[in-house]
């Protein structure tokens, strides 16, 4: 696997690896994902969330017709690798990272 730059966040008892992929250019498989979220040898999470903007993603496309305004995706894997709609305290820390990394600013 090539190097990957991460942050890890933290957000009412759970535990996310955030990767900024502005382009929506990383392809994770799920056992790449399971691999960084394995507690004994990879970084160890809860999940991954990759940090994509919107326009990037077929997805993110579609909540951009509904919202102009939301420039940025949270897609979120499950530790196993498992693509997740939605994990509350994951957006929690998507939110705070996207605040604390400049990329949002209202």
């Amino acid at each position: 696997m090539a190097q990957i730059d991460f942050t890890k966040g933290h957000g009412t008892g759970n535990d996310f690896v955030l990767i900024l992929d502005a382009d929506g250019v990383l392809e994770l498989s799920a056992k790449q994902v399971a691999n960084i979220c394995d507690r004994h040898f990879g970084v160890g999470a809860d999940g991954v969330i990759r940090v994509v903007r919107s326009k990037h993603l077929v997805e993110g496309r579609a909540i951009l017709e509904e919202e102009p305004a939301a420039e940025w995706f949270m897609d979120y894997r499950n530790a196993d690798g498992s693509i997740s709609e939605m994990c509350g305290n994951g957006s929690r820390v998507f939110a705070r990272y996207l605040d604390a990394t400049g990329l949002i600013t209202d």
